[in-house]
């Protein structure tokens, strides 16, 4: 029985920690990547039709709903807010390529750009909503299982989903304190990752 227990909060982790993974990739590819090869298409390193733009915005749209099809309600919410600012941006891409085409000015090519930034930072900042909001779900499990369990933050189990944050420092500071704000205190909680191997 305690193994199954084991195999059921290994899988949910590991899931939990899966999709926390895949919404800072998509983050990444919206505040930084997009924005990037848009700013490489208008200030004309590449042609539109060489740019990448079309593909990001294709494989963000594809994840977040993949994401979407297992999320709760909570987490749709910020998923949905991703998704509608995607969509925007895909129109903004739309009709740079039109102005680019039609021989339009650079500031107003500038202009969408300032625009399609602004709105993928706008879609990363739902992303880290959505990050936080996994993150307090992870510990609010922790704190369950370490109720039914007795365990503290040292044991094996514990130890093991340290090891997988040990990537996502900026997660991992954000679950402790969610973590220490559910179980009221900071003394079963050591103060830093430990070193992986």
């Amino acid at each position: 029985m305690l193994a199954g227990l084991l195999v059921v909060l290994t899988q949910r982790y590991g899931a939990d920690i899966a999709l926390t993974t895949r919404a800072s990739e998509v983050r990444t590819v919206l505040v930084q990547d997009l924005p990037d090869e848009v700013w490489n298409v208008v200030s004309g390193r590449i042609s539109f039709e060489d740019g990448r733009q079309r593909m990001l915005i294709d494989s963000a749209l594809w994840e977040l709903n993949d994401m979407l099809d297992s999320a709760g309600e909570d987490e749709a919410q910020y998923l949905n807010a991703a998704l509608r600012a995607i969509r925007t941006i895909d129109s903004y891409v739309d009709q740079l390529e039109t102005q680019m085409d039609a021989g339009a000015a650079v500031s107003r090519n500038e202009s969408l750009y300032r625009e399609i930034h602004s709105v993928g930072h706008l879609a990363g900042s739902m992303l880290d909503r959505y990050i936080e909001n996994e993150i307090a779900r992870m510990g609010r499990f922790n704190a369950r299982h370490s109720a039914r369990t007795g365990c503290g933050s040292a044991c094996t189990y514990c130890a093991g989903r340290r090891d997988d944050l040990a990537d996502y420092s900026g997660i991992w500071t954000i679950w402790k304190v969610r973590s220490a704000r559910l179980c009221g205190s900071w003394s079963s909680l050591p103060t830093a990752l430990p070193p992986v191997s």
